[in-house]
């Protein structure tokens, strides 16, 4: 899975393009896996990771149910939800060092 910047494409790859007035950074595109077996392995590291292997089973089995394009909406929402702090944490320390320079 490759990280691909700019992009202003959907998870699944679809849909119209947000206007560029909307925001000046380039958003977070993922690359879906061609083989729906790595959706599954990574749909596994999501679950794992956001503790979700820890509901009940009944809410699991559903989960592993999922259709493949809701397995790699899930995914994406993650990666985005990370990657949106990680861009945040930049911006702030930036910010920081911004502050402290014109002091």
């Amino acid at each position: 899975m490759r990280l691909l910047l700019p992009s202003r494409r959907s998870p699944a790859g679809a849909g119209a393009p947000r206007p560029m007035s909307e925001s000046r950074e380039p958003d977070l595109q993922l690359e879906r896996p061609d083989d729906n077996r790595a959706i599954e392995d990574l749909f596994g590291e999501v679950m794992r990771k956001r503790g979700w292997n820890n509901l009940p089973d009944y809410a699991i089995n559903q989960m592993l149910l999922y259709p493949a394009e809701k397995k790699w909406s899930l995914i994406y929402q993650d990666r985005l939800t990370e990657w949106e702090a990680q861009r945040r944490r930049t911006q702030r320390a930036a910010q920081r060092h911004e502050d402290g320079s014109q002091a």
